[in-house]
């Protein structure tokens, strides 16, 4: 067998050479190491000022009206109002007034979440407006049914009553209080059947 050395020396120098481009392409990519960014998915978001919304029923009769003076969306499935009014319509014959700090809608529930300094009036005109007064109302609109596991003081003609935990029935005019039930009552409004 004939060693041929220049043929050994090329197949050294190919050789060499290939080691040479691995070790040279090694150290560029260390020296350049691959950056990989987090790219965040753009969430399509809005922001409203002084908002109307007005609610319908199936027939198209106005239910209820929430006036807002700012509006968030803070997620595909939350919307956040702030310095909220809800009012509901004549036709429907409900005279309260709920107002809050802020309300929360989430996409998969029905109803709102009145926080910070709730209250719902009685707009009834023959009689002293009745007031209730809470941190946290759950108000379905729908239902006119609100309730609270939270404190309650509650003004009827005068009248105060406080509780924990309430549920009322708007277009009923009826209040259940749940525990811890207080009151203060002045005789001129006590009615005797004597």
């Amino acid at each position: 067998m004939k060693i041929n050395l220049k043929h050994n020396l090329k197949l050294f120098s190919i050789a060499l050479i290939a080691i040479g481009t691995w070790l040279i392409k090694e150290k560029i990519e260390s020296k350049n190491p691959v950056t990989t960014e987090m790219v965040r998915e753009a969430e399509n978001r809005f922001y409203s000022k002084s908002t109307k919304i007005i609610n319908t029923d199936g027939s198209g009769m106005h239910l209820f009206t929430l006036d807002a003076d700012y509006v968030e969306q803070e997620s595909s499935e939350v919307i956040k109002f702030y310095d909220v009014t809800i009012s509901y319509s004549p036709q429907s014959k409900i005279r309260w007034v709920l107002k809050s700090d802020s309300a929360t809608k989430n996409k998969s529930d029905e109803y709102f979440i009145l926080e910070g300094n709730v209250s719902a009036s009685d707009m009834n005109e023959m009689s002293e407006s009745s007031v209730i007064k809470t941190d946290q109302l759950q108000i379905d609109p729908r239902t006119h049914s609100v309730k609270t596991d939270k404190k309650v003081d509650i003004t009827i003609d005068n009248n105060i009553l406080s509780a924990k935990g309430m549920l009322a029935i708007l277009n009923e005019n009826k209040l259940e209080l749940i525990s811890e039930i207080n009151g203060s009552f002045f005789k001129k409004n006590i009615v005797s059947t004597k």
